[in-house]
């Protein structure tokens, strides 16, 4: 043969001899193999429809198991919508993951390739599943924060779904139809709703690669009881044996449209109680779901004043209260309504008596007071009938405080002038009937306790 150009009939290995204008010549040699174009099967692809109008979404290569009978060694490489364009390899369709056919039961082509890069052609027919599936609500209670979300355990409704399906069906969940169709964005195992109180997912059915059916299925937060939150309560143990009550904090309802189990094993909305303790209640609608409320009860108690240490005579009297008992304390003198101060220590405390009261600010289990006393000696005294000053006493000495106590009254030359009754009115500025000039004056105390103190006063007019 002659011609440039060779039809092959057969396989086998072929000679050629190319002479050039310059008589030169050039031989070669060319193998023909032949190989047999990929063996595909036509094939029917079934995909959900939910309004059945056999018009909804396909992923053709859902198809390719069938078109191949799973030949690992033949690859898809697109589809077409005629077959003049598959055997041409024009127009291929651009979003076959996700294609909306146009017509019910229309067929799309595909083109496959083996090895060798021959190829067939397969026709795929586009059909609707006609199952229905009805799911009924998936319901949960609410989590521990009652909002409307809550965990959906999908594995859990895909166990109840099972046995409404074919036995190898496979069971996937979407939020969207969307994602359904074209097989994007599956949920699995533990799922929190995004839409408060009832949302809806779709489960998709497949059997051998093909959509049994597509179902919408209703997840829903059942409603749960709002409770009060955890607390923290106090019990005055100087109460006791009187009691408290705990209530199961029902919020916003009559928790009489409930039932109560108390960790005490009561079942009434409040309990009564006289112990320190955590107790906890179980409230449950009719629906089965139910909330836990847990009451931490700790003790207070009124104060007990231990000791009152005074440091008086001084420039700067002070008063310390010493105090114990289990409540959170503070601290107030002479007006039980306060104001009450943090510090048990009081400063600049003029002399006479004083009360001193603690309040228990934990709880409010009660107010204690004592009454003390602080010496000290004013330093003149007006004996004028004015009703202000007419008298000189020691203060801070009575019938309850160191009524033994000594007082004796001086001039300024040592003589003695008087000897006071501790808890009498005082000196009034008199010498045997007279009145003494104005002066200063010498005095000598010598308490009950043992201290002794010396100093001097003025008698003013």
């Amino acid at each position: 043969e002659t011609n440039p150009n060779y039809l092959v009939v057969a396989e086998g290995e072929y000679k050629v001899e190319v002479t050039f204008e310059n008589n030169c010549v050039s031989f070669g040699e060319i193998i023909i193999e032949y190989d047999q174009n990929p063996i595909v099967f036509n094939t029917t692809l079934i995909e959900c429809d939910i309004d059945q109008d056999g018009l909804t979404f396909f992923n053709l290569f859902d198809a390719q198991q069938s078109v191949t009978n799973n030949d690992a060694s033949l690859s898809i490489i697109n589809f077409y919508l005629t077959e003049i364009d598959a055997i041409q390899n024009i127009n291929e369709i651009n979003n076959s993951t996700s294609f909306q056919n146009t017509i019910p039961l229309q067929t799309v082509y595909t083109r496959v390739e083996n090895q060798s890069h021959c190829v067939s052609i397969a026709e795929v027919v586009l059909d609707i599943s006609t199952n229905t599936l009805t799911i009924p609500p998936f319901e949960v209670c609410d989590d521990d924060i009652i909002d409307g979300f809550s965990t959906f355990n999908l594995n859990q409704l895909r166990t109840q779904i099972e046995p409404n399906v074919p036995i190898n069906a496979s069971i996937v969940f979407y939020t969207s139809i969307e994602d359904a169709f074209i097989e994007v964005n599956p949920i699995n195992g533990n799922y929190i709703n995004t839409i408060p109180n009832s949302e809806i997912i779709y489960a998709k059915i497949t059997v051998n690669n093909q959509c049994y059916a597509l179902s919408p299925v209703p997840l829903n937060v059942l409603f749960t009881p709002f409770l009060l939150p955890d607390e923290e309560v106090f019990y005055c143990l100087n109460f006791f044996p009187r009691t408290i009550r705990l209530t199961s904090g029902v919020f916003n309802d009559s928790p009489s449209n409930y039932t109560h189990l108390w960790s005490t094993g009561e079942t009434t909305s409040e309990i009564e109680i006289n112990q320190v303790g955590t107790y906890s209640v179980t409230v449950t609608y009719q629906n089965g779901c139910s909330s836990r409320r847990e009451i931490t009860v700790s003790h207070s108690n009124i104060a007990t004043i231990v000791f009152i240490e005074v440091v008086d005579v001084t420039q700067n009297n002070t008063i310390t209260v010493l105090v114990s008992g289990e409540g959170t304390y503070r601290f107030a003198l002479d007006n039980s309504n306060g104001p009450y101060q943090d510090s048990n220590i009081f400063e600049n405390v003029t002399p006479g008596f004083h009360t001193v009261y603690v309040i228990d600010t934990k709880n409010f289990c009660g107010i204690v007071n004592e009454i003390i006393s602080v010496i000290g000696f004013p330093k003149f005294f007006t004996p004028n009938n004015d009703s202000f000053n007419d008298t000189w006493q020691i203060l801070g000495v009575s019938n309850q405080f160191q009524p033994n106590s000594k007082i004796l009254i001086f001039d300024r030359y040592g003589k003695l002038l008087k000897e006071l009754d501790p808890t009498g009115p005082g000196w009034n500025g008199t010498y045997n009937g007279h009145k003494l000039p104005p002066s200063d004056y010498w005095f000598k105390v010598r308490l009950q306790d043992g201290r002794v103190f010396r100093s001097h006063f003025t008698l003013k007019l």
